[in-house]
């Protein structure tokens, strides 16, 4: 909130009444607004707030720059999408993969969220369900690529009013409130609700507990969670695909919330022994569990040595594990040096 600005949320009384706010702008002059509508919690509190007093911040300044396609075939695809919106320019499909195409070739963030709410605009009324896809969509646009977070719980709130029984934009606004605007009272309520909702979504189950685990420090109510929802998982055809994120996010709350490194190193020690292949942030977490617990690398390295030696991602992440241990390049047994070399040089100048 901008400094000079001051607000009080309270709930009406009356049938419908909503949320009743009164604020102070800058120049201290008092207002009230209120907000009716079918879903009204403590949510509504960070928006309503953001939506007056602007919490959002320019922008514009922070898009990354447009990309410039050079690839024939995409190339090619672009011109025809762009023939059949201009024969169609009130299609919603078309504006809708319009939006996605700008997105994910040209990175043209502006572009996208135009045609996205251009899109809005034209959805036919009575479909729900993809109504409900599309704002989430868009959603997921405002807050990870325009991060305009008030916008975005905006768009949430609507999806809520149409799909009130999935979790997913629970999820999403939650953590916006919890990792964005630091208002964690509101993303509790959230949170827990879509854990409640589904307790077969690894997400919701995952988001929940998180939230315990890194912003309330509640490490036993966390643990209980994932303890739950692994032995769920555990039984169904895919098991892999949701056990092992559970398992890695697990492992991290027991290094960093519990901080207990022998529970910690089981359960990733458990999770490389069932996933040969090993995910980049289990690794790195593993990774920060020795730098910071112990003084052993043989088992950090023994991880990194799975791995080609030419993925620039992994190698990194090992170089920056060796840069904490004070070791150069050449205890890379595995790395071309030319190219860890280079890397070593770019971690010590940042």
């Amino acid at each position: 909130m901008a400094k000079g600005q001051m607000a009080n949320c309270q709930r009406g009384t009356e049938a419908g009444a909503g949320l009743v706010v009164d604020y102070h702008d800058a120049t201290m002059n008092r207002s009230r607004v209120t907000f009716r509508g079918s879903l009204v919690s403590s949510m509504s509190v960070s928006l309503v707030i953001a939506m007056i007093l602007g919490a959002s911040p320019n922008v514009a300044a922070m898009l990354p720059p447009v990309q410039e396609i050079t690839d024939p075939i995409t190339l090619k695809t672009d011109s025809l999408y762009r023939q059949q919106l201009e024969e169609n320019p009130d299609d919603p499909s078309l504006l809708y993969r319009q939006a996605r195409f700008e997105i994910t070739e040209r990175r043209d963030v502006a572009a996208a969220r135009a045609y996205y709410e251009r899109a809005i605009e034209k959805w036919p009324k009575g479909s729900e369900i993809t109504s409900a896809l599309l704002l989430y969509d868009y959603a997921e646009l405002l807050e990870k690529e325009c991060r305009d977070y008030a916008a975005a719980i905006q768009v949430l709130r609507r999806v809520i009013d149409i799909f009130p029984a999935s979790p997913r934009a629970y999820v999403l606004c939650g953590n916006i409130l919890a990792n964005q605007l630091r208002d964690y009272d509101a993303a509790e309520v959230l949170l827990r609700h879509a854990a409640e909702l589904e307790k077969s979504s690894t997400e919701a189950q995952l988001a929940y507990a998180d939230f315990l685990s890194e912003k309330r420090s509640e490490c036993a109510a966390a643990e209980k969670i994932y303890a739950e929802a692994l032995e769920k998982a555990a039984g169904w055809p895919a098991a892999k695909d949701s056990t092992h994120p559970l398992m890695q996010h697990y492992a991290s709350s027991l290094a960093n919330c519990r901080r207990d490194f022998e529970a910690a190193d089981a359960m990733y020690k458990k999770l490389f022994a069932d996933d040969p292949s090993t995910p980049y942030g289990a690794l790195e977490g593993f990774a920060d569990l020795y730098a910071t617990f112990s003084k052993d690398d043989a088992p950090v390295e023994e991880q990194f040595k799975k791995f080609a030696t030419r993925n620039i991602d992994y190698t990194l992440l090992y170089v920056n594990f060796l840069v904490s241990r004070s070791r150069d390049a050449e205890a890379c047994t595995h790395c071309d040096h030319d190219f860890s070399d280079r890397l070593f040089r770019r971690v010590a100048e940042s």
